[in-house]
């Protein structure tokens, strides 16, 4: 069963941790072989609530925020000091609005409130001066790669009318690798080289599966879903308003499609088609995801992504314009009644 794009948008729940009963009956199900593969990969994984996610991504603005304060303090030119942040939104894509960038923009725009903010879709754009801070926004970097190929494109037009511009990078949640790989390729961006270059972070994630799993046992769990999920090289962490896709993490696992014996023939067939897909056997394992029969590793259907979903705004507004200085407030905790997973139709 996949969600229709009207019941994501009046139906969207907020509580999506392990349930730890579905656990239970998702390592029962499992093949003997690969039990105690799949109580690692439960056992290391990071799940973040949404009220996690905003108390982080605060702690970032804030770094960044005390950063540009310090640098503009020390120019010498007085207009520098007063010019806005220009955040990148790639508004060349047409469904820019429905991207990640774009909300996350969004977002930002409601917790900084020091700064001016304008948007920018090219380093070449003509509201650019020298000295200006150029922002790029991701809600957590994995690989490193996009990222990285998103400045270098830029750079590869940026050549002529060169600025010194300050360009920083503001994500919560980075990967290790993610990290080494954005500064590697700063180092090399050889038409950026006038530009300064800053990386704002809140936490680091060290351990992929790679780290976590013997190859052994990769090679294992690997055989009971074919070539429709990868488990080396993946993050175990996933968040309240995103499951990544199968580049970065393992969305099949997490959906509860069980790794035995009945789902690895079915995946084997060569004819494998919709209607086998009705004969796996899922056994959801994150809480309000249990109706879901995810088989999309692009997209995954649950946590769907928010920023994807119209009203989510208002909503986000909603969550700000009520939270607490001390405390970032979760969307549950908007409605009167604070029960677990509870629709949030009254907002959106």
């Amino acid at each position: 069963m996949s969600l229709t794009k009207e019941s994501k948008i009046n139906s969207y729940l907020l509580n999506h941790s392990l349930n730890e009963i579905m656990i239970k009956k998702f390592i029962d199900e499992s093949d003997l072989s690969v039990q105690p593969i799949v109580r690692k990969i439960i056992k290391n994984t990071l799940h973040i609530s949404f009220e996690d996610f905003l108390m982080s991504f605060k702690r970032t603005i804030k770094l960044l925020e005390n950063y540009i304060k310090t640098s503009k303090m020390s120019m010498k030119d007085k207009k520098s000091r007063n010019r806005p942040i220009f955040i990148f939104v790639d508004k060349l894509n047409k469904n820019y609005m429905e991207k990640s960038n774009y909300w996350l923009y969004k977002l930002f725009k409601l917790f900084c409130v020091n700064f001016e903010i304008n948007t920018i879709s090219s380093f070449t754009d003509e509201s650019l001066k020298p000295n200006d801070f150029v922002l790029l926004i991701d809600d957590c970097i994995y690989s490193g790669h996009q990222m990285s190929n998103t400045i270098t494109f830029n750079s590869m037009i940026f050549t002529e009318n060169k600025l010194k511009l300050n360009i920083c990078v503001l994500v919560p949640f980075i990967t290790e690798i993610g990290k080494l790989t954005i500064e590697r390729a700063m180092r090399l961006n050889t038409t950026l080289d006038q530009c300064s270059f800053k990386l704002f972070y809140s936490k680091i994630i060290s351990e992929s599966t790679s780290d976590i799993l013997k190859e052994e046992e990769i090679k294992l769990i690997n055989n009971y879903y074919n070539k429709y999920e990868n488990f080396g090289g993946k993050y175990l962490i996933y968040f309240d308003h995103k499951l990544a896709d199968e580049v970065s993490t393992i969305p099949l696992f997490y959906s509860g499609l069980v790794p035995n014996n009945h789902n690895r023939n079915l995946l084997l067939k060569t004819s494998f088609g919709a209607k086998d897909v009705e004969k796996l056997l899922y056994i959801p394992i994150i809480n309000n995801c249990e109706k879901i029969r995810n088989f999309n590793t692009l997209v995954p259907e649950c946590p769907y992504p928010v920023y994807k979903v119209s009203g989510y705004s208002k909503l986000v507004n909603t969550i700000v314009k009520n939270r607490s200085n001390k405390k970032a407030l979760s969307m549950n905790m908007i409605n009167s009644k604070k029960t677990t997973g509870r629709k949030i139709k009254s907002v959106i």
